[in-house]
């Protein structure tokens, strides 16, 4: 596995004994979506190893070996392991007890076919060793995976059943393949039990959103929530896919694209932003910034100009006040380069300060500030053209007053 650092494989090692001949005879493989990435030639940022120690033997091997590990979740068997700043999540095979749509008692196998029948995806059951060998234990992962199809694991409405979030997470993964058709069973499933979401918690659903919204077509994946009736209570018979399209064109990846998507989400549900905390939980940083952009929204009357005059005198980011710009213009085409070059508009200078007004013979005091105000006024109201000379000579009228 070629992405692998020196850190990661001392942790994999520290898991494994010496001389495993077969990669079945390993104790511990790496799971999931870093195997699922490697094989796509992603880059990983994320690895996980699953065991067949026990939780306990997990942490006395990393702490002999150097490693601190961290018991982040010890009924559901999971230690992360930090050495030299480097962290994996490790988790002891499983097989569910009971579960409920929300949350699973389940007890530790050695079994690693047991522990993938109980994950969500086909594609996510693969395995592999610090080598890059495969071990896909169901016999159908690799091949779904170079078919680029998102697959539940046995029949669709029992993985739903067992967690209400995976029918987000079926949406999100069909985002990784957009030109794949989506089963029309497992849709028929994310349809039937879509109300369930609203039992999750508002940290879930935001986690699974935020990472919808990564996607360079998240457009289509709204779009699709949208028309299965996915997140009922929050989409609307008005949701206008095709404004959103032209909107996820225009912020692709940009600082504070998240917070301009939510709002615009906002906007296209015919909801207050206030809504999005209905099923999404933001921090306080998130709502700052959304609280920006519905400013920024405020003074906008169709009116490039009037926005910049917003962003100037109150420190908007043109970002977030282009997104109020194309959220104002729903499905006009042209709002895409208007609210682009938005975005893009550098914030100007008053080209005049305080000892220039002084230097053109203006008392300190009072007059300094209401001359350079005068200024700022007549600078703005020509669109932020006139140079320092030209500022110079209208304080001519300020002194006439």
């Amino acid at each position: 596995m070629d992405q692998l650092s020196d850190n990661i494989r001392y942790i994999y090692k520290a898991l494994n004994e010496a001389g495993a001949h077969s990669i079945t005879d390993k104790q511990t493989l790496f799971v999931g979506g870093c195997v699922r990435d490697w094989l796509l030639k992603r880059a990983v940022s994320d690895f996980d190893m699953a065991t067949i120690y026990t939780p306990q033997e997990v942490m006395t091997r990393l702490e002999n070996a150097g490693a601190k590990a961290i018991p982040t979740g010890l009924d559901h068997g999971t230690v992360t392991a930090v050495y030299n700043g480097a962290s994996v999540e490790i988790t002891t095979l499983r097989e569910d007890v009971s579960t409920d749509g929300r949350r699973a008692t389940v007890s530790f196998t050695t079994d690693w076919k047991k522990d993938a029948a109980r994950r969500d995806f086909t594609i996510n059951t693969l395995l592999c060793d610090d080598n890059g060998n495969i071990y896909d234990p169901l016999g159908c992962g690799e091949d779904d995976l170079k078919a680029k199809r998102i697959a539940f694991v046995g029949a669709p409405q029992d993985r739903i059943q067992e967690d209400y979030l995976r029918i987000l997470r079926y949406f999100r993964f069909l985002g990784l393949f957009p030109d794949t058709a989506p089963d029309p069973i497992a849709l028929e499933a994310c349809r039937r039990f879509s109300a369930h979401l609203s039992s999750l918690s508002q940290e879930r659903i935001t986690d699974e959103i935020f990472k919808m919204m990564a996607f360079e077509n998240d457009a289509e994946v709204f779009r699709s929530m949208f028309e299965n009736h996915v997140l009922r209570d929050f989409f609307t018979d008005d949701f206008n896919v095709i404004s959103y399209q032209l909107f996820s064109r225009f912020l692709e990846v940009r600082e504070g694209y998240i917070e301009a998507k939510l709002f615009f989400l906002a906007r296209l549900t015919a909801q207050p932003v206030s809504h999005l905390t209905t099923y999404l939980s933001l921090s306080r940083a998130h709502k700052t910034k959304i609280q920006d952009i519905l400013k920024a929204y405020a003074f906008l009357k169709n009116d490039k100009a009037l926005l910049q005059h917003a962003i100037y005198k109150f420190g908007y980011s043109p970002t977030y006040a282009a997104a109020a710009a194309l959220s104002a213009e729903q499905g006009d085409d042209d709002c895409v380069t208007k609210a682009t070059s938005l975005a893009q508009w550098h914030v100007p200078i008053l080209p005049l300060s305080g000892d220039d007004v002084l230097r053109a013979g203006i008392q300190k005091g009072c007059a300094v500030g209401q001359a350079l105000s005068f200024i700022e006024k007549w600078w703005m109201q020509n669109d932020f053209q006139p140079d320092k000379q030209a500022c110079f000579a209208h304080l001519d009228n300020f002194t006439a007053q």
